[in-house]
C-alpha cells in the first residue's frame, strides 16, 4: 500500500474511532463513497449526517521534496504533503439546530486529529485546513449545510507518492 493511501486510511480510522465514542458528534465515516443519491430529501426524517473521507491529492504547492542524501547515515526519502478531503453534510430540522450540529461535527473532526497528530505513526503531522463551505441552498436544498474539509497529511516515503 502506498504511503499516501496508508495516511488516508489512518485518517479514516481516527474518525471511525471518534464516531464510536459515547455521545459522539460525528457519524461513522465512509471511505471514497458517493454522496447520497437523493440529497434533496436528505434530513427529511430529522437531523442526518454524512461524513466521507476521500483520497485527495498531493498538494500542488508542495511537491515531494527529496531528503536524506546530505546527512551521513540518513535514509533517502521524500517529504510529502497530501491533501485528503473530508465531505461533511448535515441535513434536516431548523437552521440553528443544523448549524449547531455541523459546528460540533467540525470540532469533533479536529479533536480526532488533535488526539494523535501522527495518526498512529502513519504521518508526521495531520491538521485541518480551512473548510470550503458548499452552497446547497443555491441548488434548492436549503435544508442542508455542508463543507469539503481539507486535511493536510505530512509524511515521509521512500517513493515520491
Amino acid at each position: 500500500m502506498t504511503a499516501w493511501r496508508q495516511a488516508v486510511h489512518a485518517l479514516h480510522s481516527a474518525l471511525t474511532v471518534k464516531s464510536q465514542e459515547s455521545g459522539s458528534d460525528i457519524c461513522a465515516p465512509l471511505l471514497n463513497e458517493l454522496l447520497p443519491e437523493r440529497l434533496e430529501a436528505f434530513g427529511s426524517d430529522g437531523l442526518e449526517m454524512f461524513l466521507n473521507v476521500l483520497n485527495g491529492a498531493k498538494s500542488a504547492e508542495d511537491s515531494a521534496e527529496f531528503i536524506g542524501a546530505e546527512l551521513p547515515g540518513a535514509v533517502d526519502g521524500f517529504d510529502i504533503v497530501w491533501h485528503a478531503r473530508v465531505e461533511l453534510i448535515v441535513g434536516g430540522l431548523d437552521q440553528p439546530t443544523r448549524q449547531a450540529a455541523f459546528d460540533l461535527a467540525l470540532d469533533a473532526i479536529d479533536a480526532a486529529l488533535a488526539l494523535d497528530r501522527t495518526l498512529g505513526g502513519k504521518v508526521t503531522h495531520a491538521r485541518i485546513l480551512q473548510p470550503d463551505m458548499t452552497d446547497h441552498a443555491a441548488a434548492g436544498m436549503d435544508n442542508i449545510d455542508g463543507a469539503d474539509i481539507t486535511v493536510e497529511l505530512q509524511f515521509t516515503s521512500s517513493k515520491p507518492y
